[in-house]
């Protein structure tokens, strides 16, 4: 399967193999790698009126779309330690018409040293482990995607290029 749905991975409380490899796309790096990923939560982030607010809002129109934050069970199987954002760059969800959106990591707004803060603030667990992923140890992570204000939108989520098996 190319794509999960959230809800229903959520439920069954099932644990899915991804491996990656785009050593055959137009890329500057290649990249593979392999994980497995449990769906643990899939819910919207309240954010605080506050500073930190007025900055993201100022990146991101929050009155239009929001933060959903995928909470999930990740552990590498490669053989040597990767840095999240070899994984999660390629992290996207699927709505049911078909629109794709992107982890937020990759929007760069959370390596920023200034919005750190808000890394903690949300439970994103980026900069654990001087950012990297240790082979064979299990975490959880919170993984924020921005999307439209639509509360019954339902989600599958993908990896590209990648197939997950359970």
């Amino acid at each position: 399967m190319t794509s999960v749905d959230i809800n229903e991975a959520i439920k069954s409380n099932s644990t899915y193999i991804c491996a990656v490899d785009n050593s055959e796309t137009d890329t500057d790096i290649a990249v593979s790698f392999s994980f497995t990923i449990k769906f643990l939560d899939f819910s919207i982030y309240e954010f605080d009126f506050d500073d930190n607010f007025k900055v993201m809002d100022k990146i991101f129109d929050l009155q239009q779309g929001h933060f959903k934050l995928l909470t999930a069970e990740i552990k590498s199987l490669n053989f040597e330690r990767i840095t999240p954002f070899h994984i999660y760059k390629y992290f996207s969800v699927i709505d049911r018409d078909g629109y794709q959106f992107n982890s937020a990591h990759d929007a760069g707004t959370f390596t920023d040293f200034n919005n750190l803060r808000y890394l903690e603030k949300l439970n994103i667990n980026i900069v654990r482990n001087n950012g990297e992923i240790i082979p064979k140890l299990k975490y959880t992570d919170k993984i924020p995607f921005y999307l439209p204000n639509d509360d019954t939108m339902e989600y599958c989520f993908s990896v590209s290029p990648c197939t997950f098996k359970l």
